[in-house]
């Protein structure tokens, strides 16, 4: 079954996808509304245009998102041990 919002493929006892559930339970319609199904061919060119960056690009995001997570697990240990020094008086 295909989800009657974007067209992604669901599972056969779900109507909307998880990300249009969350959405459509963010902003409700009333019942009655009239709602627009999307076409199987605008579902093929909305898949063909989202990747709009590279592998390179890519892989360059997914370090710098490896490099902010160390730096927060960081940050947190250090906090997390200043914070555990002054409960028990060790600093």
């Amino acid at each position: 079954m295909y989800c009657l919002k974007c067209g992604n493929e669901t599972l056969d006892e779900k109507i909307f996808c998880e990300d249009c559930l969350l959405l459509a339970q963010r902003y409700p319609i009333k019942p009655g509304t009239p709602i627009q199904l999307p076409r199987r061919d605008q579902q093929k060119k909305n898949l063909s245009q989202k990747r709009t960056t590279g592998p390179e690009e890519q892989v360059d995001a997914l370090k710098k998102a490896l490099f902010r997570t160390r730096v927060l697990l960081l940050l947190v240990t250090v906090a997390l041990a200043m914070a555990l020094g002054i409960v028990f008086n060790i600093i």
